[in-house]
């Protein structure tokens, strides 16, 4: 658990919603439940090749206060920046961290 004093980051929590467009077609959007202070730690990266095109996709730790109603399928923004969730854990299930491991696509 980090200190509180290393939440320096401010994101936004996002829930996908998914919607019809007027040709009837799914669409999916995304809705700002939360905005929260946390800490982001990069852990890794790869550079998986989609088509011709190389795009890098760093894996980062988020440890955010506990806030009920977050799952994997969430996504966070931190300024322009797009984290989606892989997996968000209570690391001692007493309800005061949570720690999300988050992929960013680049390039």
């Amino acid at each position: 658990m980090p200190p509180a004093g290393k939440l320096t980051k401010r994101i936004s929590l996002q829930q996908p919603t998914d919607t019809v467009d007027s040709y009837g077609q799914p669409t999916r959007g995304w809705s700002t439940y939360a905005t929260v202070w946390a800490q982001i730690v990069p852990t890794g990266g790869s550079e998986p090749s989609v088509g011709d095109e190389q795009q890098q996709e760093r894996v980062h730790r988020v440890t955010i206060r506990y806030t009920a109603g977050v799952y994997s399928t969430h996504r966070a923004l931190y300024g322009t920046r797009v984290l989606n969730f892989q997996s968000v854990v209570d690391p001692d299930e007493r309800h005061e961290w949570l720690e999300i491991e988050a992929t960013e696509r680049t390039g």
